[in-house]
């Protein structure tokens, strides 16, 4: 079957702050991929939420740069099986110079 066959490879489920309640709220890292946003690559990656919930996530610079230098994580492959945690900041969307409810790691397990 190729891709263009089914929808799987074109939907996903990205995570949203609304997604997230507060700052105690774990999303486990099940898997990281590269997937390339035109100008340079960045890690994507899936993130569990209880059972039945699977999100996807883009490390933008500033949650990758956390995630290297203060969670000293060594790889982004090295975030699987980690609980990550999140909180939710106003930042302004370069595209279109909006200020947007954003999501920033605070913690990782």
């Amino acid at each position: 079957m190729g891709k263009t066959d089914n929808w799987d490879d074109y939907t996903s489920n990205f995570l949203k702050s609304s997604h997230v309640k507060d700052e105690n709220d774990a999303f486990v890292c099940t898997a990281v991929e590269d997937y390339d946003k035109g100008a340079s690559p960045v890690p994507r990656l899936t993130l569990s939420h209880g059972e039945d919930t699977e999100y996807t996530f883009d490390l933008n610079r500033t949650n990758a740069t956390y995630c290297k230098d203060v969670a000293k994580i060594t790889s982004p492959k090295k975030l699987i099986g980690k609980k990550i945690y999140f909180k939710k900041v106003m930042a302004r969307n370069p595209k279109t110079n909006i200020e947007v409810e954003s999501l920033r790691i605070c913690k990782i397990e």
